[in-house]
């Protein structure tokens, strides 16, 4: 594989394709409502989407009783413990921003339901076992 492909498979593996998507689907919103956003709002949902699907990625890694046969499962089962310390800073980041540049209007109140319902929905998986749990919520939660 060329060094090209390989820090392209990297980018992707960290769903930081995934992020830029979310990103230019929210400057398209922006364009097409004929809004203004400030630039923290980008960071803020850059934050969050990050956080998502790494947080999926590793909870697979994590639940899975079999060795991680997929390239982007080796590569999170690999660098998971960096990951993971990566999703915790995130997160803290992601919540300072959040009180800092939103305060504590509806936006954060609605994020912060939304953000304990997701971890409510990760307990359940870790503890119950649902698999097909997982999905359901991903899906709903995005």
């Amino acid at each position: 594989m060329s060094h090209a492909m390989k820090k392209f498979s990297s980018l992707s593996y960290l769903s930081l394709d995934v992020v830029s998507g979310a990103l230019a689907s929210m400057y398209f919103f922006e364009r097409l409502l004929h809004v203004e956003l400030e630039g923290t709002r980008y960071v803020l949902l850059a934050f969050a989407v990050w956080v998502i699907y790494s947080l999926d990625h590793l909870v697979d890694v994590w639940i899975s009783r079999e060795a991680p046969l997929s390239a982007r499962r080796i590569f999170h089962w690999r660098h998971r413990r960096i990951l993971g310390l990566l999703v915790v800073i995130a997160i803290v980041l992601g919540i300072l921003g959040s009180t800092i540049w939103l305060g504590w209007g509806k936006e954060f109140q609605v994020a912060s339901c939304l953000g304990m319902g997701i971890a409510g929905s990760l307990g359940i998986i870790h503890y119950q076992g649902w698999f097909k749990w997982k999905e359901v919520s991903i899906a709903f939660f995005l």
